[in-house]
């Protein structure tokens, strides 16, 4: 028959395969085959402006993803040449000499669990920063950066492909920004 030949050859289509089948039943049944085919035309109009308009609105998703993440790139590179360097130059006091002074210290100084600062004291040798506040936060960000760069893109690629290739694609271009 005719429609097996089609159906083979346009297996990979799924609205195409639903439509032969529908054609099918109608004929098999005897049904009107000119208003079954009317409305099978409708109905894929339909959805391939649906499916238009949902990428529409995903690419925008994926736009303000980007946007999020290079916004926060530039709100940590402010923060680091502009705060970190105001707190490394606050004068350090002890416990109770000047109470309306902050005073801020390196938060591994008296930390139990030596993980974070471990891994923060390699990054710190890796990008030639001395160990103290500024350290610590620099590799705090970086970290933050660059989970936030692989989820945001899984994210992104599993959005707007509906894949993890993709995603890993989003991924990998946030990461060359970082």
């Amino acid at each position: 028959m005719l429609t097996d030949i089609m159906e083979n050859r346009l297996r990979d289509s799924k609205i195409i395969s639903e439509a032969l089948k529908i054609i099918r039943e109608s004929y098999e049944s005897g049904g009107n085959i000119v208003s079954t085919l009317d409305s099978i035309s409708n109905d894929i109009l339909m959805l391939r402006e649906a499916e238009a308009e949902r990428l529409s609105m995903v690419k925008q998703q994926i736009m303000i993803m980007y946007g999020i993440f290079f916004m926060f790139i530039g709100i940590s590179i402010a923060i680091i040449h502009v705060l970190i360097p105001m707190m490394v130059e606050q004068p350090q006091v002890a416990g109770g000499e000047a109470p309306l002074v902050f005073s801020f210290t390196d938060p591994c100084a008296d930390m139990p669990i030596p993980f974070p600062c471990d891994l923060f004291a390699v990054l710190c040798v890796s990008f030639n920063i001395s160990e103290g506040i500024g350290c610590y936060y620099v590799a705090l960000f970086f970290s933050v950066l660059i989970i936030l760069a692989v989820f945001l893109g899984l994210i992104a690629g599993q959005l707007g492909d509906n894949s993890v290739i993709a995603g890993v694609k989003h991924s990998l271009i946030m990461l060359a920004s970082v």
